[in-house]
């Protein structure tokens, strides 16, 4: 009876730190996910506020945007795809990245080695001065609206 500890613990510890180190690379999985659909969404942006361009300057130029971003604040992704559309109202960028994550084929059957980060962003297109007087009409709008509640006090 004295081994029996010994023997459980060289069978339960293994198992612990697996959990325990899949928990991290989840969380850093996470972290990367959370980083990407940002940057995503920030080219995306970019692209909408270059008006006055043909779709292909505008590709170029958020296709430079995105070649520029800092890609070193990544925990564990490596290798980048970017897929840039621009249509005439919307700019569309999608960006993969990838984890290697080495120790879940010796461990897990069926998982693939590499876990895949896919994020999607839509933007539209709009002219600043268009948005500049819709704003404009909306105050309007609503000090119109005070002016009336005002009145009728």
């Amino acid at each position: 009876m004295k081994g029996y500890f010994t023997i459980e613990a060289t069978l339960l510890m293994p198992m612990v730190l697996a959990v325990y180190i899949f928990l991290i690379y989840l969380g850093l999985y996470q972290y990367d996910r959370c980083l990407l659909e940002q940057d995503c969404r920030l080219i995306a942006l970019r692209g909408s506020f270059l008006q006055g361009q043909e779709n292909k300057e505008i590709y170029w130029c958020v296709n430079k945007m995105f070649n520029e971003n800092n890609w070193d604040k990544f925990a564990l992704s490596v290798k980048n795809n970017i897929a840039i559309e621009v249509s005439g109202e919307n700019v569309n960028a999608e960006i993969c990245r990838y984890i290697n994550v080495p120790f879940v084929k010796n461990i897990f059957e069926g998982i693939s080695e590499e876990w895949k980060i896919q994020v999607a962003a839509k933007s539209r297109r709009l002219e600043p001065a268009t948005v500049i007087r819709i704003c404009k009409k909306i105050m309007e709008v609503g000090r119109d609206k005070n002016g009336s509640d005002n009145e009728s006090e």
